[in-house]
C-alpha cells in the first residue's frame, strides 16, 4: 500500500519559505512530533489495530517542495528524554517518489505501555532545517487511554462495505459523504480532525472539494460530502484516512530560517481503509465488448478445431 503523506495540518495557511536545494523555493508549515495508534476499518463498525504498526512514534515535516536538500540537514530527533529505552540521534528520512515530506517512523510496538517505555515522558530535542527546539510529550495511563483520542470510524453514504473490507463506491448512486464518530476522549484544549483521500496505485491525487479539516476544543466530529465524483478516476482504489489529534504541546512559532512555521506535539489515532471506485458505464460497455469479442474468437477456434480433427 502506498505510503501516505501526513494528514495533520496539511492545508495550513501559515508556511515558512526557504531556499531549497537547486534553487527551488520550499516551505515548511508544521513540524509534528506524535505518538500514534493506527487502525484499519473493514466494515461499518469493524475496526482493529493495524497489524503492521499499531503503535509508533513519528515526526513529520509538512510543507511544499521538500527534497533531499530541503530542509537542510541534519533533520533528526537529536535526543529523547531520560528514561527512554531508545535514545537519539534518530534521523528523519528524506522524501522520495512515494513520500512528499521528511519523516521519522519508529519501530512498531504492540501496546501503548511498550511505546511509552521506549519513548518516555519529557522533552524531545529536534533539529530541523538548521534550527533546534524541544517538544514535551507527557505519558498517560490506562485510565485515560494513554492520552490517545477515540478510535476513529467512518460512516459512508452512497457506498457499501464489501466482505473483503473494501468500501465500494458507485458514483451513479450520488455524492459520497464520509462522517466521523465523535472525538470525545482526551478532547482537550486544542484538537484537530481530518479526512484524506489518496489513490493507492500511483494515480493522480488531490481533490479540490475533499480536504476537510477541523480545529477546535472539546468534543467534535467531522463530515464531508464529495460534491464532484468525476474527480475520482474510475476503476481506481483509493486509500482513505481519518485522523484525530489530541494536541499536548504547542503549536509554537518557529524562528530563524523557519520563521512562519510552527511545531506541535500530539497523541494521534488514525484509521485507514481502501475505497474502490466502480468504473463508469462506458467502461463497463467496453469491457462487455471485449468479453463478447473474446467469446466469439474462442467459439470460432473451437469450431475450426472440431472440423480439423480426424473422425473414426
Amino acid at each position: 500500500m502506498k505510503p501516505i503523506h501526513r494528514l495533520l495540518f496539511l492545508t495550513a495557511v501559515v508556511t515558512a519559505s526557504l531556499s531549497a536545494f537547486g534553487g527551488a523555493t520550499g516551505t515548511v508549515s508544521f513540524i509534528v512530533l506524535s505518538k500514534e495508534h493506527d487502525f484499519i476499518q473493514t466494515g461499518p463498525s469493524t475496526v482493529a489495530d493495524d497489524p503492521s504498526h499499531p503503535f509508533r512514534l513519528g515526526v513529520d515535516v509538512s510543507g511544499t517542495n521538500e527534497s533531499a536538500g530541503f530542509p537542510s540537514s541534519p533533520n533528526q530527533i537529536a535526543s529523547t528524554p531520560a528514561g527512554s529505552g531508545i535514545s537519539g540521534p534518530l534521523a528523519l528520512v528524506a522524501p522520495d517518489s512515494f513520500n512528499n515530506q521528511w519523516q521519522f517512523k519508529s519501530s512498531s510496538f504492540s501496546d501503548a505501555a511498550s511505546l511509552n517505555a521506549a519513548f518516555a515522558a519529557g522533552t524531545y530535542s529536534l533539529q530541523i532545517g538548521g534550527q533546534s527546539f524541544g517538544l514535551n510529550i507527557p505519558v498517560g495511563n490506562s485510565g485515560n487511554n494513554f492520552l490517545f483520542p477515540d478510535t476513529p470510524t467512518v460512516t459512508a453514504t452512497n457506498a457499501t462495505w464489501l466482505p473483503d473490507g473494501t468500501l465500494f463506491y458507485d458514483e451513479r448512486n450520488g455524492p459520497l459523504t464520509l462522517t466521523s464518530n465523535t472525538f470525545a476522549t482526551n478532547a482537550g484544549t486544542t484538537v484537530h480532525l481530518g479526512i484524506n483521500v489518496d489513490p493507492s496505485n500511483g494515480q493522480p491525487g488531490g481533490f479540490a472539494d475533499f480536504s476537510p479539516q477541523a480545529f477546535g476544543s472539546g468534543s467534535s466530529s467531522i463530515s464531508q460530502t464529495f460534491l464532484n465524483p468525476s474527480e475520482f478516476v474510475d476503476g481506481t482504489t483509493y486509500q482513505v484516512q481519518l485522523e484525530f489529534d489530541n494536541i499536548v504541546d504547542g503549536p509554537y512559532a518557529l524562528g530563524g530560517a523557519l520563521t512562519g512555521g510552527q511545531d506541535v506535539a500530539t497523541y494521534t489515532t488514525r484509521t485507514t481503509f481502501n475505497m474502490e471506485v466502480i468504473p463508469e458505464p462506458s467502461t463497463y460497455a467496453a469491457i462487455a465488448g471485449i468479453l463478447s469479442l473474446s467469446l466469439a474468437v474462442w467459439r470460432r477456434r473451437a469450431v475450426a478445431k472440431t472440423w480439423s480433427s480426424p473422425h473414426a
